[in-house]
This record gives C-alpha cells, structure tokens and sequence, in this order.
C-alpha cells in the first residue's frame, strides 16, 4: 500500500511542478546571453544521466519500487557514496523544468512538493533495505550519505 502511495504521490509531484512551472510566469532573471531553455535542459539531461547511472548499477533492482528486489546491497557506481542516487538525479532533473520556463513558482514546488515526495521514498526504502541487509545495511548507511556524499568523504579527498 505504502509503494503504491508513494509512487502515486511522487507522480502528482511531477505533473505539479510541471504545471506550475509552465503556468506562473513570475520569471527570474538569467543573463541575457543564458539562453534559459539550453541550461534548463542540460540541467534535465543531467539529472537523467544521474539516473541512468544509478539504474545501471541496480540493473533489475529498480523494478521493485521502494521494495529491494536485489539479493545483495548495491554499493558500487553513485552507490558508493550516496545510498539515492536515482532521487537525486531526480531532483536534479526536476530542476531544470522550471529553469526552462524560468519560474520561480516552479523551483519552489520542486522544493516544496517534489522533493520531500523523494525523501519520503527514500526513507520507505531505507526501512525495507534495513529488515532486508541488517547489519550490512547498517555499515553501509554509515559510510554513505543520504542524497549527497558524507562530510567525512569531503574531508578525506581534500
């Protein structure tokens, strides 16, 4: 029930964020030589190689939703630093919807209403990943950040 919820709330989030990226025309200011519709592009398409990257060290993980389809903790590829690389390269990608309408409202909702959608993905399958891995969840989740690198990982390369 909980799978189904989320995915139906993260879809809402979407179409959400899309509509009021495309409808409020309360623009921001980019530098005129900044063609907005470019770099909110690249901003998507970079998001979505994120994504893919992620997916491909899943492979057929991601087809069980939030529930852990693999037989062994996934911990190479984004997986080495970051335990959701697919929410945050989706975040990413939502990003750039209303950075291509240039839409303040749109950053906002991506924000407001799209990202907690993924953080409350993430933390539905954080607990499922707990029951399933245990212990090696538990190591793991120590050595890896959430959406982004650990602050120990940054202090170590410095």
């Amino acid at each position: 029930m909980k799978t189904t919820f989320s995915g139906i709330l993260n879809l809402v989030a979407v179409v959400l964020v899309f509509y009021i990226s495309y409808l409020t025309k309360l623009g921001f200011s980019l530098p005129e030589n900044l063609n907005r519709k470019i770099l909110g592009l690249i901003i998507v398409y970079l998001g979505m190689a994120i994504v893919v990257w992620a997916v491909w060290h899943l492979r057929k993980g991601i087809f069980g939703g939030i529930e852990p389809e693999n037989n062994h903790l996934v911990k190479t590829g984004p997986y080495k630093h970051i335990r959701h690389p697919v929410y945050l390269g989706m975040t990413i990608a939502m990003l750039g919807i209303p950075i291509f309408f240039v839409s303040w409202m749109g950053l906002l909702a991506v924000l407001i209403i799209f990202l907690p959608t993924e953080i409350y993905r993430a933390i539905l399958e954080e607990k499922l990943l707990t029951s399933k891995f245990e212990k090696e969840w538990d190591e793991y989740k120590g050595k890896s950040g959430f959406l982004f690198p650990p602050l120990h990982y940054r202090r170590q390369y410095k």
